[in-house]
């Protein structure tokens, strides 16, 4: 199995794949609303050790980079948090890959330009699945995970 990620403090998509085709299980996981990082710390910690205790087949986790946007703050954050999700993976002895924000559209033969919704839209066409515009984080975690198959063990 393989575990995607799409890391963000305000809602983090994942999804675990069966396989390169198949979803087992996907989701959002809302994060906690404190504003205390260290409390976010914690509660992503704890989040992401239930998700690979709870799906104990997972061999490799994906997981998309942080990437600088324009405030300098929340890429702070953001790194914290891809660095608690990949060091809870390494101890685990999954093999980690990171993503890179525009390698996610590679494997769907798409251009990064065409954006999340042409991505969305993708991901739902090739898993017959109906993700909402909404819950973007969702087909970009499936993304991820579809990118780090394809890099293998």
């Amino acid at each position: 199995m393989i575990l995607g990620l799409d890391p963000s403090f305000s809602a983090t998509g994942w999804a675990v794949l069966s396989n390169r085709h198949s979803v087992k299980n996907a989701g959002i996981f809302p994060g906690p609303k404190s504003e205390v990082f260290e409390v976010r710390l914690k509660s992503a910690h704890e989040w992401i050790a239930s998700i690979l205790n709870k799906y104990v087949g997972i061999e490799i986790v994906g997981i998309e980079q942080p990437f600088f946007a324009r405030n300098p703050k929340t890429f702070y954050e953001q790194a914290a948090l891809v660095t608690i999700y990949r060091y809870e993976a390494y101890e685990s002895g999954k093999t980690v890959h990171m993503v890179h924000p525009s390698q996610r559209f590679k494997p769907f033969g798409i251009k990064p330009r065409g954006g999340k919704e042409q991505l969305r839209k993708t991901i739902n066409l090739r898993f017959d699945l109906k993700i909402k515009p909404k819950d973007h984080d969702v087909s970009d975690a499936i993304a991820v995970a579809v990118t780090a198959a394809e890099r293998g063990k």
